[in-house]
């Protein structure tokens, strides 16, 4: 026994002298079954799903649920819909490290290779989620970000003098290298079209000019933006396999069952039956019962176990589309003072609707109706159809800030809706150039 234990002592020894060798090496920080590299295209794939994460996940039922289109309805998403939330709610490490990262790494990439569409995508993918950040989170790291060889605590830029402009020439750079030689590969939204890319990201600049309220660089912007709905930028799913289930449906069937709902939702009244949104030219009923159904407890919900276009396993979710395009283009020119071009671009997402819900009403507007007769009721009902039509998206939440509530909706409590997320509790924590002290009902710059 006594030669046995004397053994396991040295072995022990031994062991304990190779760990503390072999910890006081880098080879400490390398996991031997991680891949060290990878092809561009394979890491331009891994871009687009985070991105679809970052749209569809998180940040789009959060934004859903501060506009009322749905509600929080148990657990924690009781709480969060009585602002109940706080830092640890919130992250962005899928935005900075798989979409922004990533898509520094296919830069590098493509320029060595001299591939300037690959390049300008990768630009693409990152001024979106820059203009995902900063409508969200007000000033971020922008100029600062993504170099922490160098850089271990990024400043914060401002968001109205240095990030959006930013963003937008990171859009003029990318428009102009998805115009020159090379070619994308691993895009699983729009089949590699360097063409359907520049139209997307027109669209983006649009979008980004529409929060800063500059409606004739927006309504320039989108005259070369998405022009058909069959170029929009579409999250796929096959919901075969968990994992490529639609994120919303995933959410309300797998994940989180009767914590988030439809019961109290503004959007289900304003498109019911006798709802604000029905007239005389317009009946939301197909619409309606595409986006809300009742459960088999009896209840309103959320139409994600039917055959909803937007709700189901199998449902693609919008992105960057031309509906999105259009209505910039009607609310640019209604708040331009050119109304009848803003009458024939609510026309144009009216017939797709019609297209769509062929057993409801989208009967085309005329100068001469209620709806649209007057300046101030035409932007009216531009909002109303942006509340309606971009249902899901994070866009909701940025147009109810940016409008100042136009559509009237009232805080589930207090007496104020939420303004802002609330930077990630990781990034207070490590980074001293991080803003303190931000409440959920500040209101940011650019929408002030």
């Amino acid at each position: 026994m006594k030669i046995i234990k004397y053994i396991f002592v040295s072995l022990l020894v031994v062991s304990f002298t190779s760990c503390k060798n072999w910890i006081e090496t880098t080879d400490s920080t390398v996991n031997p079954n991680a891949a060290t590299d990878a092809p561009a295209s394979t890491i331009l794939t891994h871009m687009m799903t985070a991105a679809i994460q970052a749209n569809e996940g998180n940040n789009a039922r959060y934004a859903n649920m501060f506009t009322q289109h749905f509600r929080g309805l148990a657990r924690q998403h009781a709480g969060y819909d009585s602002y109940i939330m706080n830092s640890q709610n919130f992250q962005w490490g899928v935005e900075y490290q798989q979409i922004i990262h990533q898509g520094k790494i296919v830069i590098e990439k493509a320029v060595a290779e001299g591939n300037k569409p690959l390049e300008g995508i990768a630009k693409l993918m990152q001024a979106w989620t820059y203009g995902n950040l900063t409508s969200l989170y007000g000033n971020i790291p922008f100029t600062e970000a993504d170099q922490f060889e160098t850089i271990k605590e990024p400043k914060f830029d401002d968001q109205m003098t240095v990030v959006y402009p930013g963003i937008q020439a990171l859009l003029d750079a990318a428009i102009a290298d998805l115009g020159g030689a090379g070619g994308i590969t691993g895009d699983i939204f729009l089949s590699n079209s360097a063409t359907n890319w520049v139209a997307a990201a027109y669209t983006l600049k649009a979008r980004y000019y529409l929060h800063v309220k500059d409606y004739a660089n927006a309504l320039t912007a989108a005259a070369n933006g998405i022009s058909a709905a069959a170029n929009d930028v579409l999250a796929t799913h096959n919901g075969t396999t968990q994992s490529g289930r639609n994120l919303w449906n995933d959410f309300l069937e797998l994940q989180r069952t009767t914590d988030y709902g439809a019961t109290g939702s503004f959007l289900a009244t304003f498109i019911g039956t006798g709802g604000a949104k029905n007239n005389a030219k317009t009946n939301e009923s197909a619409r309606y019962a595409d986006i809300f159904a009742v459960n088999s407890d009896g209840d309103l919900d959320i139409n994600y176990f039917g055959t909803s276009s937007l709700f189901s396993a199998t449902s693609s979710f919008p992105l960057i589309t031309y509906r999105e395009n259009q209505l910039i283009i009607a609310e640019a020119n209604a708040r331009l003072g050119n109304d009848a071009a803003a009458i024939t671009a609510l026309n144009n997402v009216r017939a797709s609707l019609a297209a769509q819900y062929t057993a409801g009403t989208y009967t085309a507007y005329v100068a001469a109706d209620a709806e649209v007769s007057t300046n101030a009721a035409l932007i009216t009902e531009i909002v109303r159809e942006r509340y309606v039509t971009l249902v899901g998206q994070i866009e909701v939440f940025n147009d109810m800030r940016r409008n100042k509530n136009a559509m009237g909706i009232t805080p589930s409590t207090g007496t104020a809706l939420p303004g802002r997320f609330l930077y990630p509790n990781a990034e207070l924590q490590s980074n001293t150039n991080a803003p303190q002290n931000a409440t959920l009902f500040d209101v940011l710059p650019v929408f002030q």
